[in-house]
């Protein structure tokens, strides 16, 4: 939602039946309002945001509210996260995903900042229930240029981890 022109990206991208398009950088009632109308099916908040979670319980929306501090992190999934977006993950690394599940084994932990190829299997080994992959991904000067091939065995790597640390 901090980029411009966001709402009118989700619009046209939610026309594509085939996406489940999602808006990130929701930090607001406000802004969760207009992510929605816009035809956002899931939330990433950047922080923990009591209102937001609970307005997307209350529709039934998944929502994975950043945190980092077990405190954080325990309160945002008694909220009602999908998940809880680790953020910046790069921080403490896989070993903190791992040090957190000892605590809190049945939260989802999703791994955000510094997640990339090298780092992927590593996060999920120590436990991460998905991974938040973002410029490793959609690097802007592959995106300017309409890369898609690029973009589409990038793609292929990632799935391919995420495959691999579930068997």
């Amino acid at each position: 939602m901090n980029s411009p022109g966001a709402i009118e990206q989700i619009r046209q991208a939610g026309q594509n039946e085939a996406l489940n398009v999602g808006a990130g950088t929701v930090t607001s009632v406000g802004s969760l309002e207009e992510a929605l109308r816009a035809g956002a099916r899931f939330v990433v908040t950047p922080l923990l945001n009591g209102d937001v979670i609970a307005e997307c319980v209350r529709r039934n929306v998944p929502v994975f509210p950043g945190a980092f501090s077990p405190t954080e992190i325990c309160e945002a999934w008694e909220l009602g996260a999908t998940m809880v977006k680790v953020f910046p993950a790069d921080a403490g690394g896989p070993e903190y995903i791992r040090a957190l599940g000892g605590p809190f084994p049945k939260i989802k932990l999703l791994p955000t900042g510094g997640v990339d190829l090298k780092t992927a299997a590593d996060f999920l080994k120590a436990g991460a229930a998905g991974l938040g992959v973002g410029s490793p991904l959609f690097d802007k000067a592959r995106i300017e240029a309409a890369d898609w091939p690029w973009l589409a065995e990038r793609t292929r790597q990632f799935v391919e981890i995420v495959r691999a640390g579930r068997r």
